[in-house]
């Protein structure tokens, strides 16, 4: 009877915890929550952490505090929020640098981005624009492709050093057209668009700067890394378009959390983080950025299997390029 007695007790304090936690996330949120910046303050990302976190404070009613953890190819920042309390005051802007490039390139990731974290919307993405010099007899990315099949290793582009965004992206172009072309490395990507202008390399991806290049004369645009045209670009197609269909390349961000926070927290987030997605201020906002919203990916099925994807993609690319465990 005793031992019955002391069972009971014990089941007694264990509904008691689960009754305090089921109340507690029913309440949610009571305090600020952080959004972990993996990256430097003013790096990329950072005025998109910014302006998620000012909209999704007025929606929950709680200050949304942006912390930079930069460091290790965003391994610090990334592996901070896994090891968090899964309780969604701890959030991460996750990237495809995140969980895409940091595991495969990292010979001892810290974390597992298939298991560790709960990806709670995915808020932007950011094409590249392939920019050729305008004196090259190349209109189009047929016409590049041509070029490069007629004389391999002719041509060069600049990208950002191994395993960075451009440097990929190009690979897996390259890869997927079936040509060679020689990579140059640059410290960032505007230093490589400016060689591009002056005739040292052939071309390059390029971000918005190339944008403005385009309209200028400076550059000529061949196609769009991303499945959909830009609004700032509406004659320049994508990639997939130009003849390599399928082809889907984008520097992207999302919100995410870390594994096993309970599903009414996972909701609510959810739902607020849509809000924020669809906020007429936000859509100027990436606008004018050069970048856009992901509005085919609203429902937590879609979100998960464009994150799975991208996992699964980006890890067979860098393995064949021989840049996966090198850092």
């Amino acid at each position: 009877m005793c031992r019955n007695f002391v069972r009971s007790l014990a089941l007694s304090g264990v509904l008691s915890l689960a009754v305090v936690g089921a109340v507690a996330a029913q309440d949610y949120p009571t305090r600020p929550v952080t959004l972990v910046l993996p990256f430097s303050a003013g790096a990329g990302p950072d005025p998109v952490a910014r302006f998620i976190a000012q909209k999704l404070s007025a929606r929950i009613g709680q200050p949304v505090v942006v912390e930079p953890k930069p460091g290790a190819g965003t391994m610090i920042g990334g592996n901070y929020v896994a090891k968090s309390p899964p309780d969604g005051y701890t959030l991460l802007l996750t990237t495809n640098a995140v969980v895409a490039f940091g595991p495969v390139l990292n010979k001892a990731p810290p974390f597992n981005p298939r298991t560790d974290f709960v990806t709670l919307a995915l808020s932007s993405q950011t094409p590249l624009w392939v920019a050729v010099n305008p004196k090259l007899p190349i209109n189009s990315l047929q016409d590049l492709i041509r070029v490069a099949k007629a004389s391999p290793g002719k041509l060069t582009y600049g990208h950002t050093g191994p395993g960075g965004t451009s440097h990929v992206y190009t690979e897996a172009l390259m890869q997927r057209a079936g040509i060679q072309m020689v990579g140059v490395p640059y410290q960032g990507s505007g230093d490589a668009i400016k060689d591009v202008v002056a005739g040292h390399i052939d071309l390059a991806f390029g971000d918005s700067v190339a944008v403005e290049l385009g309209r200028s004369g400076a550059v000529r645009l061949l196609a769009i890394s991303t499945n959909a045209r830009h609004d700032s670009t509406p004659d320049v197609p994508t990639v997939a378009e130009s003849g390599l269909p399928g082809f889907h390349a984008a520097g992207w961000t999302g919100i995410s959390g870390p594994a096993n926070m309970p599903a009414n927290i996972v909701a609510k987030l959810r739902t607020e983080l849509a809000g924020v997605m669809t906020d007429p201020e936000y859509r100027t906002f990436l606008r004018q950025r050069g970048s856009m919203t992901m509005d085919g990916y609203t429902t937590p099925q879609a979100i998960e299997a464009f994150v799975t994807s991208e996992i699964e993609n980006w890890e067979k690319v860098l393995q064949t390029l021989g840049l996966a465990k090198t850092q």
